[in-house]
């Protein structure tokens, strides 16, 4: 597939301004801590594209129909936060070492399983399934990022916007109806 770099440039711009607006409207909404939760999770959502969409820019992932496609699933998109968390931890502690100390070989920079896992099933398991293909499922990728991959944090955006009981989550959470107005309207 052919790649145009200024049409990724504009569409990672559009991710992040998207992301800004959802983060500052999350900050104006911290009286109503559901709406601004499941907000800062739409914004995180939107970081997480500009930074695949920047990883393809950059030569680093290929612009297949998979990628692209997985920036539509939710569960890929916190795959990939996963990933970027552990960057910018990475990234604050290099900013604090000298040059001496970023390059000896320290643990806290070693990358964490949980990070490898989260990459391992975005890959393997997420790009495989969105091209129709039977991925193999690996035990050993558990944790933290499996959960993930599960919708474990797309739940809880769910939950943060219908509310614990919207019928709308029965199926995902066992919840019985809309704690704001008893119907779900989706």
């Amino acid at each position: 597939m052919v790649v145009n770099s200024a049409n990724l440039q504009q569409s990672i711009q559009a991710c992040i301004k998207s992301g800004k607006r959802l983060l500052e409207d999350a900050e104006w909404l911290t009286h109503r801590e559901s709406t601004g939760v499941a907000l800062a999770m739409l914004a995180q959502e939107e970081f997480a594209k500009a930074f695949v969409l920047a990883l393809v820019r950059d030569g680093i992932l290929p612009w297949t129909e998979e990628v692209q496609r997985s920036l539509r699933a939710h569960e890929c998109k916190h795959l990939v936060m996963i990933i970027m968390e552990w960057l910018l931890v990475v990234n604050e502690l290099r900013s604090s070492q000298s040059s001496d100390e970023v390059l000896r070989r320290d643990e806290s920079l070693h990358l964490p399983p949980d990070v490898a896992i989260a990459m391992n099933i975005y890959r393997h398991e997420m790009i495989e399934r969105i091209g129709g293909r039977n991925p193999e499922h690996y035990a050993e990728w558990g944790g933290a990022a499996r959960k993930v991959a599960k919708g474990k944090r797309d739940r809880k955006k769910q939950a943060a916007l219908y509310g614990p009981t919207c019928p709308f989550l029965v199926a995902k959470i066992g919840v019985k109806r809309c704690r704001i107005n008893g119907k779900c309207e989706i």
